[in-house]
């Protein structure tokens, strides 16, 4: 998230993601997003959070491809998908904690 340019953001934020988690998983989630997202916007932009299935959400089916085909990339070692879309990606490196 270090990577996506939010200075620019004057309305809103809104943050869509699959619901994979429980109510648990999702408050820590939303936590974490949110003191994230706070220290990087203006504090008066509203933050919004959804977890959404992503059978509902067309985006989220979306984004389901594309990861797929950056996982595909890493651990099959096939770029043929990725090839499709890799002038897309502005990033694109494996995250090391």
């Amino acid at each position: 998230m270090e990577e996506i340019e939010l200075d620019h953001v004057k309305d809103r934020i809104a943050f869509t993601l699959d619901k994979s988690k429980g109510l648990r998983g999702i408050r820590e989630f939303n936590f974490y997003i949110q003191k994230h997202l706070e220290s990087e916007t203006n504090p008066r932009v509203p933050i919004n959070i959804y977890h959404k299935d992503s059978k509902e959400i067309k985006c989220l089916q979306a984004t389901d491809l594309f990861a797929w085909g950056i996982r595909r990339k890493y651990e099959n070692r096939d770029i043929e998908w990725y090839d499709v879309f890799k002038d897309k990606i502005k990033y694109d490196e494996i995250y090391v904690p």
